[in-house]
């Protein structure tokens, strides 16, 4: 057996979520976004400055800078329908956010119970029909 085997947890479950009226990212409602095909990698290493000196002839030396902005997209089906968005598919929940530049909150709760909250202006890009 894959000793990591214990600590990999699968993507089925994953929830995608935002909130126009949130003023937390607690609190507020919430509508789901279903038809979730994949999510970005969350996160990331902070850049790094060097700080070598001149008087350094043996090994490179880094400070931690800042945390890099990510831009995150995710892969969905946009006309997904399901009941318990009164049957209204993805693309006509989003796009008001869209065309109105909205800072909602978006909130990801991955299938291990870890959720990740953010603000965000949404954007939409069409990959394939």
């Amino acid at each position: 057996m894959d000793p990591d085997a214990k600590v990999q947890v699968a993507t089925m479950g994953t929830k995608l979520e935002f909130s126009t009226d949130s003023t937390d990212g607690k609190t507020g409602t919430w509508t789901r976004i279903y038809g979730l095909a994949s999510t970005p990698d969350v996160g990331g290493e902070p850049n790094t400055i060097d700080s070598t000196t001149l008087d350094n002839t043996e090994y490179e030396t880094h400070v931690l800078g800042l945390q890099p902005s990510n831009v995150l997209g995710y892969e969905l089906n946009m006309m997904a329908l399901v009941d318990e968005n009164d049957g209204i598919h993805n693309l006509s929940l989003i796009e008001p956010l869209v065309e109105g530049k909205t800072i909602a909150y978006w909130r990801v709760t991955k299938a291990s119970g870890v959720t990740f909250t953010y603000q965000a202006v949404t954007k939409i890009q069409y990959n394939a029909d």
